[in-house]
């Protein structure tokens, strides 16, 4: 079983560092990845962001679930 395990791993590896090192694409959402990561303010706010969306989610779909028994 651990030598499936290090098979697997390898032909990550195999295919990830090509597509690391020739697709500029995945190069440069890596780096404003990383970026983010690093700027705690940045983080900070995208996490407010992402808790109040789905706070809105969440209502909208309460709301719309209310609004199936006045129907």
């Amino acid at each position: 079983m651990n030598s499936l395990f290090k098979q697997i791993e390898l032909c990550f590896w195999n295919i990830a560092i090509p597509v690391l090192t020739r697709s500029q694409i995945v190069r440069v959402i890596i780096q404003n990845s990383l970026r983010i990561y690093q700027n705690k303010k940045l983080l900070y706010q995208i996490a407010v962001v992402t808790v109040i969306a789905c706070a809105g989610f969440a209502t909208g779909l309460l709301a719309y679930s209310v609004s199936l028994f006045f129907v």
